[in-house]
C-alpha cells in the first residue's frame, strides 16, 4: 500500500511539473504574441505623442481663428464700409439701413475675387485643424487600445502564473 501511495505521489509530481511546464511555455507565447516590449514601449511614448498633437491642433486652431478675425474680417470691414457710403444720384445713402447692407454685403462678398480667395485659404486651414484634431483622436484610441491589450496580458498571464 505504501509503494501504491509513493507510486501515485510521483504520478502527481509529474503531472504538477507537466503543467508548469506548459504554463510557463503559454507564458513564453504570450509574450512573443503581444509582444510586451513594443506594447511597453508605445504605453510609454504615445502619451508625449498624444501632446504634441493636442499642441499642433490648438496652434492649427489659433491659426484658423486667428486669419477669419484679421484677413476675412478686415475684407467684410472694408466693403461694408464702402456699401455705407455709397451714395446715389441725388447724394443720398443708396442702403439706408443695417439689414440692406448686410444683405448688400452678403451679395457681394460671393462675387469679390479677393474674399473669394481668402475663404479657400481660410477652408485650407480649417481642413488642417480638423485633420490635427483627429490624428489626437486617433492617438487617444490607440493608446486606449493599448491599456485594453496590457490589461488582456496581465490577467492572461495571471492565469498561468499563480
Amino acid at each position: 500500500m505504501a509503494n501504491q501511495f509513493l507510486e501515485e505521489l510521483k504520478e502527481i509530481a509529474r503531472q504538477i511539473t507537466h503543467v508548469e511546464g506548459r504554463m510557463d511555455a503559454f507564458g513564453v507565447e504570450i509574450r512573443k504574441e503581444f509582444s510586451i516590449a513594443a506594447l511597453k514601449d508605445q504605453l510609454l511614448t504615445l502619451p508625449g505623442q498624444i501632446k504634441d498633437a493636442q499642441v499642433l491642433a490648438l496652434q492649427k486652431k489659433k491659426e484658423l481663428s486667428d486669419f477669419e478675425q484679421q484677413q476675412m474680417g478686415q475684407r467684410v470691414a472694408e466693403m461694408f464700409f464702402e456699401i455705407g457710403n455709397e451714395k446715389g444720384e441725388n447724394g443720398k445713402a443708396i442702403f439706408t439701413n443695417n439689414p440692406t447692407r448686410k444683405a448688400e454685403l452678403t451679395i457681394r462678398l460671393d462675387e469679390d475675387e479677393q474674399y473669394l480667395v481668402l475663404k479657400k485659404k481660410c477652408s485650407i486651414i480649417e481642413s488642417k485643424a480638423w485633420e490635427s484634431g483627429a490624428e489626437v483622436d486617433k492617438l487617444r484610441d490607440d493608446f486606449r487600445s493599448r491599456l485594453a491589450i496590457k490589461d488582456l496580458v496581465c490577467a492572461e498571464l495571471k492565469l498561468y502564473t499563480k
